[in-house]
């Protein structure tokens, strides 16, 4: 009789397993996506990258997602996977932006002098299909290391910096066909991409995040230096800066107390947002802050997240804020599998991952969002 009962458990966790097995793994884009193909980058027209620089720049992408760990097989431009038919993202993306930095000011000044920085507007494509499925701006930059720091290093720390984004962006649900789905550090979405997860469409929304905002010319993009010793006077000067016209798009580190401020003349000189600038040591009280200026219409600005001596995001409210309201969590940790495991728990209940970014002091800062319902603005 024992045995009968034994052979009769044995039978129902066979086919219990069996059962788990046939069940899909999840809807996350990690979850489909196990095989990625680095693809050559473009350089945007008068934008003075070294050629060596940009030669090197998908060997070191290999290299870095190789360590990374997250994907099964990692190819190079033109290799095809071992299965015809599994899914493969195609990294691929266009350098928007290169500054050489100097090593001398770098070694000498410190603080942030003489930096170097790569930018690019990176997509990830579905192979088979050639639909963009994550979009986004990741910005690389070499600050110090030994005498200064090679600048070359500009190209490592930005296939770091793309490693990163991928890893947390890799988490959110796939978008529904059609779509596109923003990375984290994405500002500039078309106005047609939004994630399963999110109802709201950001025409109704006024995101800062959503609005689709064409490429500027040099003369209608400004910058502006901030720095931890002086963040008050900073949002001041911000905001004179939107009642011209300009727009926030995202925050560059320069040193773990200054940073630069992207700015981005508006095509409707009518449509002028008021930006708040919060700077807090505790990534709850991060949070806090965000929960409080939402109730009054405020939404965080993607590709703000910083660390000026404390850990800084910007939040903006649109001249034609909506009715709608969001709510925020905010996680700090320093591993991405921590990270992970917040943003799924976060989901679960509701939460959109709309930003990360890995800080200068290692930590990985990370925002979720998610829709709280509608009030009257307030003025």
């Amino acid at each position: 009789m024992c045995r009968l009962f034994c052979a009769c458990l044995l039978i129902i966790f066979s086919i219990s397993s069996v059962a788990q097995t046939d069940k899909p793994v999840g809807n996350a884009v990690k979850d489909k996506y196990r095989i990625i193909q680095v693809d050559n980058f473009e350089i945007q027209e008068g934008v003075d990258l070294p050629s060596d620089y940009f030669n090197s720049l998908p060997d070191e992408l290999v290299k870095q997602l190789e360590k990374s760990h997250r994907f099964q097989a990692i190819l190079r431009p033109g290799q095809q996977p071992s299965n015809a038919d599994a899914p493969v993202l195609r990294l691929t993306g266009l350098v928007t932006g290169f500054k050489h930095g100097s090593r001398a000011k770098r070694y000498f000044l410190g603080y942030g002098a003489g930096s170097g920085q790569l930018i690019a507007h990176i997509k990830y494509i579905d192979l088979s299909t050639g639909q963009t499925v994550i979009e986004g701006e990741v910005i690389g930059s070499v600050q110090r290391g030994a005498f200064g720091g090679n600048s070359k290093n500009v190209v490592r720390d930005f296939a770091k910096a793309v490693v990163v984004t991928t890893e947390l962006t890799m988490l959110k649900p796939l978008p529904a066909p059609g779509h596109e789905l923003a990375s984290p550090a994405d500002s500039t979405s078309p106005a047609d991409s939004t994630s399963p997860a999110d109802s709201t469409s950001p025409a109704d929304s006024a995101s800062p995040a959503a609005s689709t905002v064409p490429t500027p010319s040099a003369e209608e993009t400004t910058t502006l230096d901030i720095s931890s010793g002086d963040l008050k006077a900073n949002q001041q000067k911000l905001n004179e800066l939107a009642d011209n016209g300009f727009r926030l798009t995202n925050f560059a580190s320069t040193s773990n107390k200054t940073g630069t401020l992207t700015l981005k003349k508006s095509g409707d000189p009518s449509q002028k947002s008021l930006y708040l600038l919060f700077h807090t040591i505790m990534p709850g009280n991060l949070q806090k802050d965000l929960n409080k200026a939402a109730r009054d219409g405020y939404r965080l600005v993607p590709h703000t997240l910083g660390y000026l001596k404390g850990y800084m995001a910007i939040a903006e409210k649109p001249a034609n804020a909506t009715a709608v309201r969001y709510e925020y969590r905010v996680h700090s940790t320093q591993r991405v599998s921590s990270a992970e495991k917040d943003i799924k728990k976060d989901q679960a209940q509701g939460y959109v991952l709309i930003d990360a970014s890995k800080l200068q002091n290692g930590l990985h800062l990370v925002v979720l969002e998610r829709e709280v319902g509608q009030q009257k603005p307030t003025s």
